[in-house]
C-alpha cells in the first residue's frame, strides 16, 4: 500500500552561515537568537512568535538544519534572506537545501561520492 503525504506538517531547511570576517562562529543558541531577531525584524511580532527549531548546528562551518512549520517556511527564509548583520558584524544566511522531508536533506547530489574501490583478498 502506497503512503501519499499531500501537505506535509513541517518543512526542513540546510542554511550556510557566512560572517564577512572569516574567523567568527557562532554557537546553536546565537544561531536561534539571530533567527528570531530576523523574524521579528521583519515580520514583527507575529513573525517572532513563530516555532522554529534548529536541529543541528555544526559551530565552525556554520552549517544548520531548521524546522519550521509548512505554512511559515516562506516567512522564515524570506526573514534569513535578509539578515545582513548581527551584533555589529556582517553576515548572509545561504539556504542550501529545502524539503518537506528530513530523510532528504541527508544526501546532496552535488557532493554525492561513490567510491567504487573493491579490496579483492
Amino acid at each position: 500500500m502506497k503512503r501519499v503525504v499531500r501537505n506535509p506538517p513541517y518543512w526542513y531547511l540546510r542554511t550556510q552561515l557566512e560572517f564577512e570576517e572569516k574567523s567568527l562562529h557562532v554557537d546553536i543558541v546565537a544561531m536561534r537568537t539571530m533567527i528570531m531577531q530576523a523574524m521579528t525584524t521583519l515580520h514583527g511580532q507575529v513573525g517572532g512568535s513563530i516555532q522554529v527549531d534548529v536541529l543541528q548546528h555544526q559551530t565552525e562551518s556554520g552549517s544548520s538544519i531548521l524546522r519550521v512549520a509548512a505554512d511559515s517556511v516562506v516567512k522564515l527564509w524570506s526573514s534569513m534572506t535578509l539578515l545582513g548583520e548581527y551584533d555589529g558584524h556582517r553576515l548572509r544566511i545561504l539556504v542550501k537545501q529545502s524539503s518537506p522531508f528530513l530523510m532528504s536533506l541527508a544526501v546532496d547530489s552535488r557532493q554525492f561520492v561513490v567510491d567504487m574501490k573493491h579490496d579483492v583478498d
